[in-house]
């Protein structure tokens, strides 16, 4: 999942303007810690989303407020951007809901004390289910602010339906398959169709910048500081997008690459049958079978250096607790419901992306279908891949982080700049954007 810059300009004001109003006053253990978790509790929950999520979140509730009768839960729902608008008015004015639904934004509140720290709600809320590296997704200088709920991670996606028309098939080495391997592959199916179909485009945001930085042993491609990723390394990442799209290349001309880059879903080059091969998301399976009216397989990123653990994930969807709330125990109660209970979970499914706890993976893969599944199997065969740490967020007062990846790449990809000066240029803006946040 991709957030907007809005959504991250307007948190700041907010966050801003709580703090002028004394939201940091009341601390981040919402004052309450030791309130009767037992006594009747009424408790907002807001969260955006479709029509669907609306029904199958709303079932999840009622069959929570049946099983406690302390408990009543008022839902608050939107679609994203009005989430955040209203969201924003509700912080600065101390109004909150108790239970917030968010994404890696939950810095720009936590930092400045406004949501909980989980820990004062743990006798309530089980994490244990997360690996140490999905928790860490929620944290902000070792404090638990957020419980990851759902997490993307990078893949491989192939439409097998068009291998077997031009006489391709999967390789057998996947688990262990190299770049030049990959490129190699690329190069043969796009030979066998006659060179009606282009290749994949090569990683073009900060998570498959972070992953090529774990693949060559450097732990992170960012953090608060800075630039983390060395410029040899940020160089032979940018040297992809020239050879890629280069002479003999896997993508195409740059033109045919930026174009495919920049579509819709439903018009991307893997949706409308120009590509067999993409690297996107393993929880957009069930997205571009739809689009495509294909069978699309999930293989595993390619990797020059198999004896590390490289792979990471990204975090989609989290849950936070304002700090104000009045009913910490109650509201983390249901969280826990949402995120643990095997009946709640086998409600919502997929629907919110890929759950971040393995457990759930296996009790809802029967019950979703057959392209969520392939993405559920895709995610828990990753985990022994998992780097210790996870992607990265996204650096506070650098926000454009992502899209600056794809700009230098575009600018190395149409002769603009060397990858060397696309590396440097890179590191210098993006530090002097963080530096002076």
């Amino acid at each position: 999942m991709k957030w907007t810059s809005m959504g991250r300009k307007a948190l700041a004001i907010a966050a801003s303007a709580a703090m002028m109003t004394g939201m940091a006053a009341c601390g981040n253990d919402g004052g309450q810690a030791a309130a009767d978790p037992n006594a009747n509790a009424t408790i907002r929950v807001a969260w955006w989303g479709s029509d669907s999520r609306l029904k199958i979140t709303q079932e999840v509730i009622d069959k929570f407020e049946a099983s406690h009768p302390n408990i009543k839960i008022e839902a608050e729902y939107s679609d994203y951007n009005a989430y955040f608008d209203k969201l924003n008015v509700q912080l600065a004015g101390g109004e909150a809901p108790d239970l917030i639904q968010i994404g890696e934004d939950f810095r720009t509140y936590s930092d400045q004390g406004q949501f909980l720290d989980l820990a004062n709600v743990s006798g309530q809320l089980d994490l244990s289910g997360l690996t140490d590296s999905v928790k860490k997704m929620g944290q902000s200088d070792g404090t638990q602010y957020l419980a990851p709920m759902t997490t993307g991670m990078l893949a491989v996606l192939v439409n097998t339906d068009l291998l077997k028309q031009y006489g391709a098939e999967i390789p057998s080495d996947t688990d262990t398959w190299t770049w030049k391997d990959f490129e190699d592959w690329n190069r043969e199916i796009i030979t066998k169709s006659g060179n009606t179909l282009q290749g994949p485009g090569f990683l073009n945001n900060g998570y498959g910048l972070g992953i090529w930085a774990s693949q060559h042993g450097e732990a992170a491609q960012w953090d608060d500081s800075g630039v983390k990723v060395s410029e040899p390394v940020l160089t032979e990442f940018f040297q992809k997008f020239k050879d890629w799209t280069g002479e003999g290349g896997v993508s195409g001309s740059a033109d045919v690459w930026s174009e495919g880059i920049k579509a819709s879903t439903d018009q991307n080059p893997f949706s409308t049958k120009k590509q067999a091969v993409t690297i996107a998301m393993a929880n957009q399976i069930d997205t571009f079978a739809k689009a495509s009216g294909q069978t699309i397989e999930a293989l595993p990123l390619p990797s020059d250096n198999q004896s590390i653990k490289w792979m990471t994930q990204q975090l989609s969807i989290g849950w936070t607790i304002n700090a104000k709330t009045k009913y910490p125990a109650q509201t983390a109660e249901f969280l826990n419901y949402m995120l643990n209970d095997p009946e709640a979970t086998a409600i919502l499914g997929a629907e919110r992306g890929i759950p971040a706890n393995d457990k759930v993976r296996q009790n809802i893969k029967d019950k979703v279908s057959e392209n969520n599944k392939k993405a559920l199997e895709f995610t828990s065969s990753m985990e022994p891949r998992l780097a210790a740490n996870p992607n990265p967020l996204t650096p506070a007062g650098a926000r454009d982080a992502n899209n600056m990846v794809m700009r230098y790449g575009e600018d190395v990809a149409f002769g603009r700049l060397s990858p060397a000066d696309a590396a440097k240029q890179f590191t210098d803006e993006l530090n002097a954007a963080i530096q002076s946040a």
